[in-house]
């Protein structure tokens, strides 16, 4: 049975989640029908979806005072703060999504998102393929790990900043893709992140062989500490110079970067790089190696997009099929901003 703010078919293949229902929705006593439900519409129909065929849901089940949400669900801070009115939301919230049969859940927003995910920053992790694990479990709530959730920006916010309109349409292009099937088929990486020595001689040696290579470095208080290559889109060795301390003694590293400028320097393979102005500029004044032939993608993207942020976490939601997001932009640190150095060393191999 639909309450007020809920309507479509349980066995719908998509299922869309905003946070709370607002003066519009209250008159009609239903979902998504004022100014941001009619601009949803439009959105809904332009990426080829029909909305009749769609689960709508919200997380909290009547008006919040003010339309501030933060009376049941407060994301403001660290730690969440829930009250006991919104903790029954969710608990019920967790029911309804049960009996949901969707293949994808698309939280509109911080909060379904954070309800589905336990995650936050909707701006950032929109359009990644991400796994619903709620957090607030008890006895009546139901085990629901490992469901499909591809987010995006709530619509209400596209009434204010137009670009968001074509960030949402991508995503929902992105959901009904995903909406065939409740598997998350993410591309499976290879990742080399504790290389030896004679791994990163070979594997240099190894990137000649291809007609372009894919290169980035971490730089840690003005020294490179980090070198990823990637011959393939998913395969990659991040070799860790520095973290902290040399992991090579200098006999090595010398190698290694001897090996490196052959590579940079071959004229057979083109090295691709996001923000290779940095990349080249900083070995070329460090090391005296020149990179060469080069491709930027971030000035391609800006070039093609130029309205469009151009920044790799935002391009990598564009192309590269709801890979989840993993990165706050960056390229110099002042020490490891990761748990570990292994979590470093697989951020810069993504890259």
């Amino acid at each position: 049975m639909n309450s007020p703010y809920t309507e479509g078919p349980l066995d719908a293949k998509i299922c869309f989640i905003g946070e709370a229902p607002g003066v519009q929705e209250v008159s009609h006593q239903r979902p998504f029908v004022g100014p941001a439900g009619h601009l949803f519409d439009n959105l809904l129909s332009r990426s080829g979806i029909v909305r009749a065929e769609c689960r709508i849901e919200n997380v909290v089940q009547e008006r919040p005072p003010n339309n501030d949400i933060w009376h049941f669900i407060d994301l403001r801070k660290a730690e969440p703060i829930i009250t006991e009115e919104g903790q029954k939301y969710l608990s019920s919230f967790y029911q309804r999504i049960d009996n949901c049969k969707a293949n994808v859940l698309v939280p509109l927003g911080n909060v379904p998102l954070w309800a589905l995910t336990g995650l936050k920053a909707i701006t950032k992790r929109r359009g990644s393929i991400l796994s619903a694990d709620f957090l607030l479990r008890n006895d009546h709530t139901p085990d629901t790990k490992g469901r499909k959730v591809i987010p995006t920006i709530h619509p209400s916010a596209a009434l204010r900043q137009y670009l968001y309109r074509h960030y949402i349409a991508h995503d929902l292009k992105r959901a009904l893709r995903e909406s065939e099937t409740p598997d998350i088929n993410l591309m499976q990486r290879t990742l080399i992140l504790d290389p030896t020595f004679n791994d990163i001689i070979n594997y240099i040696k190894y990137c000649h062989d291809y007609p372009s290579v894919g290169f980035d470095i971490e730089v840690t208080r003005e020294e490179v500490s980090h070198i990823s290559l990637a011959p393939m889109a998913d395969h990659a060795m991040c070799i860790p110079l520095f973290e902290g301390r040399e992991n090579f003694n200098p006999h090595q590293e010398a190698a290694i970067w001897l090996e490196l400028a052959k590579l940079l320097q071959n004229p057979k393979v083109k090295k691709i790089s996001h923000n290779m102005a940095f990349d080249a500029s900083f070995v070329y004044q460090k090391y005296g190696i020149r990179t060469r032939p080069i491709d930027d993608t971030m000035i391609a993207f800006a070039v093609a997009f130029p309205d469009f942020p151009k920044g790799l976490d935002f391009v990598t939601s564009i192309y590269c099929n709801g890979e989840p997001y993993y990165k706050d932009e960056g390229k110099t640190w002042f020490k490891n901003p990761f748990k570990d150095f292994m979590q470093f060393r697989r951020y810069s191999a993504m890259d």
